[in-house]
């Protein structure tokens, strides 16, 4: 967009994908007849997913139930008790975030080895989804910068004991 022989004076904010915030002010003189602008800090990012795929039985990390490990004979699993986990999955050569839950919906009892130590550990199956992600001019239509990065979602988890 260039814009001729116009009075303009006001803050232009733009949003890069990674969440940084970049203001670019834009001024015109309307004394100076021969002013063309262009704006300047105009870009967008187009994401392109790549491919996706279904992980099962992934082991996500220890329950936050029980945080070291016990000489335990069972463990007792409530309604009221959210467990969580996070970990990460490399998925085609990208590192993916993972942060999972479970909340039992009836108390259940898991027997354990009390001779040996154990906590309990939070299986899933996931749905990862690995996108390209290109940063692009608005103006000149060049690309600037591309990168990948990976989205994961849980569809089912379980859990179990995970011993020493």
């Amino acid at each position: 967009m260039k814009l001729k022989n116009a009075v303009l004076s006001f803050a232009l904010t733009s949003c890069l994908f990674s969440g940084s915030v970049l203001p670019t002010t834009i001024m015109a003189n309307e004394s100076d007849p021969s002013s063309e602008i262009t704006p300047h800090g105009s870009t967008r990012v187009e994401n392109t997913l790549i491919s996706v795929s279904y992980p099962n039985n992934v082991f996500v990390g220890y329950s936050s139930m029980i945080s070291t490990w016990q000489k335990a004979s069972s463990y007792t699993v409530s309604a009221s008790y959210t467990q969580t986990a996070t970990g990460t999955y490399n998925y085609d050569g990208v590192s993916i975030g993972l942060s999972v839950s479970n909340t039992a919906g009836a108390s259940y009892v898991l027997q354990a080895d009390s001779t040996r130590y154990s906590r309990l550990g939070i299986w899933a199956d996931l749905t990862v989804r690995k996108y390209k992600a290109t940063q692009i001019d608005n103006n000149s239509g060049q690309v600037l910068s591309t990168w990948y990065f990976g989205t994961a979602q849980q569809r089912n988890t379980y859990v179990n004991v995970v011993y020493q």
